[in-house]
């Protein structure tokens, strides 16, 4: 027989390396992509039972305000316990994410932001009643609570970093991330309408750095082309992707969940005037 069918120990010992290498790598992809790793589960919908007729509820338990819209505050749950992995949200830059949330629902729906806080963990009844009786609207009619959460798996990659140079290792970290949000009636202590939204982000990096750069890349799920942030930011990085790109979809889910036929003017949703061209 051919002498090439016969490897030496040491190419027989690189070619096993190798094959177990791929066999590791595709099998944490497989993972990935059909699903074996576990995406944040949801809370809202377990700590709360939700009314069967939000339209009902719409039409009996809430009032909007002159302006014809529903006011409501806003507490978004830092909880960071051990299931989640580490969210992008510090005392410096949570009032940015909340914005973000206030913004879009006040231009597509009849609702009236008066401010937004943030708690530790999901409210309990006694808590969401000191959110809403210790608030300084007294026409306050509900509270609107988001949620975001995440997990994250890593795994080792192959990289191909620069053609001339070939495949590298390096690791892969897949970030999930679910945002939700729901409006509660503190006197019903129910959900009265929700949405959620999930996304993943990945981040590809070398694990030896080659010529003092470890080339981080990091790619939403909704994005066409990766982004290459610094190797310090790079995690960081990560973790916003997914987390917009989650609440942009929670955002859109909740409008579209808002009752379409709600008896009274003042609680169809908000149309935009045209734009001046």
């Amino acid at each position: 027989m051919n002498a090439e069918q016969f490897p030496t120990p040491t190419l027989r010992g690189q070619n096993r390396s190798q094959a177990l290498f791929r066999l590791v790598s595709c099998t944490f992809m497989f993972m990935l992509v059909f699903g074996c790793t576990h995406s944040p589960p949801e809370k809202l919908r377990t700590h709360f039972t939700t009314v069967p007729d939000a339209e009902t509820v719409f039409r009996t338990a809430f009032f909007p305000n002159d302006a014809g819209r529903i006011p409501l505050v806003m507490a978004i749950v830092l909880d960071q316990d051990s299931h989640n992995s580490p969210l992008p949200l510090t005392e410096d830059n949570w009032l940015q994410f909340a914005s973000k949330i206030k913004k879009p629902l006040q231009d597509q729906l009849p609702v009236a932001v008066d401010r937004a806080i943030q708690v530790e963990k999901i409210p309990s009844r006694d808590d969401l009643g000191l959110v809403h009786n210790g608030h300084t609207n007294s026409h306050l009619e509900g509270i609107l609570l988001v949620i975001p959460s995440s997990v994250e798996v890593r795994g080792p990659a192959r990289l191909d970093i620069m053609p001339e140079v070939g495949a590298l290792n390096g690791s892969l970290i897949e970030n999930h991330t679910l945002v939700e949000i729901g409006i509660l009636n503190p006197a019903l202590d129910k959900l009265v309408l929700a949405g959620k939204g999930s996304s993943f982000a990945t981040l590809e990096q070398l694990d030896v750095p080659l010529a003092s750069n470890r080339y981080p890349r990091v790619r939403g799920s909704a994005m066409t082309s990766p982004i290459f942030p610094g190797e310090e930011t790079a995690l960081e990085t990560l973790r916003h992707v997914a987390l917009h790109e989650a609440l942009a979809k929670a955002i859109l889910d909740f409008s579209e969940n808002w009752p379409k036929q709600p008896l009274g003017n003042p609680l169809q949703p908000v149309r935009q005037a045209p734009t001046p061209s």
